[in-house]
């Protein structure tokens, strides 16, 4: 990584040389914090089959939500 990206405090051995940028939506960003909590934070019960499935469901409405969001907005701005 090129030394202008990184401060002086930060020691060239800890900054990684690889790193993930996620790109999203807000609408995408917020379904995924819900998500995250629900899927990979059950808490002391884990969710059933069933809840499972109601996420799953809920994920591709999101996903859904979003793509006509997105064509609402290309459509009004050409």
């Amino acid at each position: 990584m090129p030394s202008d990206l990184y401060g002086a405090a930060e020691e060239k051995a800890v900054v990684p040389d690889v790193f993930e940028l996620q790109i999203k939506t807000l609408f995408q960003h917020a379904w995924s914090e819900a998500e995250h909590d629900l899927g990979y934070k059950p808490g002391e019960q884990p969710l059933d089959p069933e809840d499972e499935r109601l996420l799953a469901f809920t994920s591709a409405q999101a996903w859904g939500a979003d793509r006509i969001f997105d064509d609402l907005f290309k459509k009004r701005s050409t």
